[in-house]
């Protein structure tokens, strides 16, 4: 007798799944819109790796970064919350950050994330949580410092998450992985007085076909006419940020859900599963997108000098707001792409502060700046964009 295969779509599977994700009681609302051009700071987990790890010098640390971007005429911060599948707060799922404490999975007698968000509301900065939702693992394979009860290698062995030639992830097509992120989101959204969730530009890490191979021959033997293996990754890419939307309106609809991807649109796509369009024309995935233009004016490629790029993302069809991803960190260093250079970073100082202005020409209401790091040791190209800002 022929067993017959389970017509069931990618995308119906994954909306069943997180339908029951969302039903959830919503307790205050405690967060206002953003009601002005946001003008954003990235605060990376290489920038809350301090070396003194106190609470004392944590939070003396904490508030002159803090005060040191408000200074420089910014109004919001993405602060990192999940790097590695790690918390930077006291989470009931997922072990404390080697970068906030002294190892994976170590105590602290203070919660950073907390202090992190006191601090931001006492300079009237509003404050996203920045998660990278699969990486657990990248440039490198050691899982030797993980417990065995890490949530990471209990995902590894179920087989929804994978160790590849250069790093571990979760398998973004993995239910098991997207309830554990959403759970995650919960935590933070319901115990932390934040403004947003924020990703970065971390979905599939690799186009390799062995990546989540057993997954998708489960998926094919389980559905007629399946998917092709991109569209497939695509589709499963997509409801998650879907449900991550519905997560966070769920518990507070002024809550903001916003994505960094990398500029070019095509290597999100097609490289990362990213189906950047699609999120932007239509309800429902994202409130916010911004693209990260690391680009000068006079970058060597011309699909990614700043105005063509910039032009390139204006043409996208958008129901969300968007913003741009400014690379202050390029300041004062020789650009490379391929066998082509650029000193245009050597050569001026302003170029941060012109793209700004550029911007704001153009109709797009914000910008944020990768990173903090940039704003203390870029100082000249720092002093010209806060005359542009103060």
């Amino acid at each position: 007798v022929l067993r017959m295969k389970r017509i069931v779509p990618v995308v119906i599977i994954i909306s069943t799944l997180f339908s029951s994700c969302v039903k959830f009681n919503k307790s205050e609302t405690h967060t206002d819109i953003q009601t002005e051009p946001m003008k954003a700071c990235w605060v990376s987990y290489l920038e809350l790796n301090m070396s003194d790890k106190s609470e004392t010098a944590f939070t003396s640390a904490v508030n002159e970064m803090l005060l040191n971007i408000k200074n420089c005429g910014l109004n919001t911060v993405f602060v990192h919350t999940i790097s590695h599948l790690d918390a930077y707060y006291k989470s009931n799922i997922l072990p404390m950050s080697k970068y906030i404490c002294n190892a994976r999975g170590g105590t602290l007698d203070y919660d950073p994330l907390e202090i992190i968000c006191d601090t931001a509301k006492k300079y009237d900065l509003q404050i996203h949580a920045w998660i990278n939702p699969f990486r657990i693992l990248q440039g490198s394979t050691d899982l030797s410092a993980f417990a065995s009860d890490d949530i990471a290698v209990k995902m590894i062995t179920s087989g929804d998450a994978t160790v590849t030639d250069n790093g571990a992830y979760l398998i973004p097509s993995s239910p098991a992985s997207q309830r554990l992120i959403l759970d995650c989101i919960r935590e933070i959204i319901e115990n932390y007085d934040i403004d947003g969730v924020h990703f970065d530009d971390y979905f599939y890490p690799t186009t390799d076909e062995n990546f989540d191979k057993t997954a998708y021959e489960k998926y094919k033997s389980e559905t007629v006419n399946p998917l092709p293996l991109s569209d497939y990754r695509r589709a499963f890419v997509d409801s998650f940020v879907s449900a991550v939307y519905r997560t966070v309106k769920a518990y507070d609809e002024n809550l903001q859900f916003g994505i960094s991807p990398q500029a070019d649109i095509e290597k999100n796509r097609n490289t990362f599963y990213a189906d950047i369009e699609k999120w932007c024309a239509n309800d429902g995935f994202i409130d916010y997108i911004i693209p990260q233009i690391y680009f000068g004016f006079d970058c060597p490629l011309d699909d990614f000098k700043f105005e063509n790029c910039l032009n390139t993302w204006l043409k996208i069809n958008r129901k969300c707001e968007m913003y741009v991803g400014l690379g202050m960190y390029r300041s004062g260093e020789i650009s490379q792409y391929g066998n082509k250079s650029s000193d245009e970073w050597v050569q001026n100082c302003d170029v941060i502060a012109r793209q700004i202005e550029y911007l704001y020409s153009a109709g797009i209401k914000g910008f944020a700046i990768y990173s903090y790091t940039s704003l203390t040791t870029k100082t000249a190209e720092c002093d010209n964009m806060k005359k542009v800002l103060i």
